[in-house]
């Protein structure tokens, strides 16, 4: 279906906020989904995305207002030469409030842009994928909240049951 277009119809982004295992970096966990999905990308359509329509993002902001890379993606898809971006899966979008949520799934529709991962090719202007799209934005937004709740719990736990100290700077003392 994606003959007729070239590599650079294509924008890959990639955006980690912290590493799966505390033995590698954000950037080499980057550099891992960028190989996963350049490899996807020459065996499906014969070709690689170029380093000018790679978005590199290592940031743990939830908001877009916050993430500079995903707004210039955004401002990309406009261009209708843009057929489609590349993710290493769904929420990597975004972990936002429903707000972001609906910014992503408008701007990915009405650009007519397509969101890939090597499993699945979303078309937003389809009932079906638009829904299962959002449902995916959902689940890592809800996965955030839970996990930003049981790290509280932890926080102050330690503190209470422990005396533990758990601001930025040490007392003095």
């Amino acid at each position: 279906e994606f003959a007729r277009f070239v590599c650079t119809n294509f924008i890959l982004y990639l955006r980690k906020s912290r590493s799966d295992d505390p033995n590698e970096t954000v950037e080499e966990v980057l550099s891992k989904h960028e190989a996963r999905l350049q490899d996807f990308m020459e065996r499906k359509y014969g070709f690689r995305i170029p380093e000018e329509n790679i978005y590199r993002e290592v940031c743990s902001a939830e908001s877009i207002a916050d993430r500079e890379k995903m707004k210039e993606v955004l401002l990309r898809i406009e261009d209708s030469n843009i057929k489609a971006v590349i993710v290493a899966d769904v929420p990597r979008l975004s972990r936002g409030d429903l707000g972001d949520c609906n910014t992503i799934i408008n701007s990915f529709r009405y650009s007519r842009t397509l969101v890939m991962t090597d499993s699945m090719t979303f078309d937003l202007e389809d009932k079906r994928d638009r829904q299962y799209f959002q449902d995916e934005l959902l689940r890592g937004a809800y996965y955030l909240d839970y996990i930003k709740e049981v790290l509280r719990k932890g926080r102050e736990g330690a503190v209470q049951n422990r005396g533990c100290f758990i601001g930025a700077k040490a007392p003095y003392g």
